[in-house]
């Protein structure tokens, strides 16, 4: 979410040269390109509750892969694709956003959920600002590559979550579990996550 807010800010000028708009297709393109993003990620997240009530581990799972197909469009030198790869995208950030705080709601004891709150709006904070700040360098912004790779960033983000929840932490969180019954699974989960001398 982070990356899907503040990164198109830096690439402006870069934008402007590799898409040689003129000053008029700059402010209504540029505006485009900066609100569209945050238009789907409203609507992922208005939706993702109710997405995410048939399961949470293959609901992160499929906006993983919604969210990389359009960074994947991103990666295409046609404004028009580029919009709709940024809508995508900032779908499924929403999604996930609202998955976030889902998760830990479901997962985290209650003590602990305050942190893990903090710790996500941290994760948000520190993306933003390094995508501001680490990756404005204007001696690249003629590179051919420059903007594919700082729009691409997140891919490595989305892989790794795919391969963490895919393959290492295959367990539904311990609430959704309850909920749906399956009572000896979220024990399981319990023991996990609380320590034995904890009366759960």
């Amino acid at each position: 979410m982070g990356w899907l807010m503040v990164g198109v800010n830096t690439l402006t000028p870069v934008f402007e040269d590799h898409f040689v708009w003129t000053e008029d297709e700059s402010t209504l393109y540029n505006m485009l390109i900066s609100t569209i993003g945050l238009i789907g990620s409203s609507i992922g997240g208005l939706m993702g509750g109710k997405i995410l009530q048939y399961s949470r581990r293959k609901g992160v799972l499929i906006f993983d892969l919604v969210a990389i197909t359009g960074l994947t469009l991103m990666m295409i030198q046609e404004i028009a694709v580029l919009l709709v790869g940024r809508f995508i995208y900032g779908f499924g950030c929403g999604v996930l956003s609202t998955a976030t705080t889902v998760i830990i709601g479901d997962m985290v004891p209650a003590g602990y959920s305050g942190t893990f709150g903090f710790l996500a709006n941290l994760a948000f904070t520190a993306a933003a600002m390094m995508f501001a700040y680490g990756f404005d360098n204007k001696e690249l912004y003629d590179s051919e590559w420059y903007w594919r790779v700082t729009l691409g960033v997140p891919y490595v983000l989305a892989l790794t979550q795919i391969i963490v929840i895919g393959f290492i932490y295959r367990e539904e969180p311990v609430l959704y579990l309850i909920e749906h019954d399956r009572k000896e699974e979220a024990l399981v989960m319990m023991r996990r996550v609380y320590h034995p001398s904890e009366n759960v």
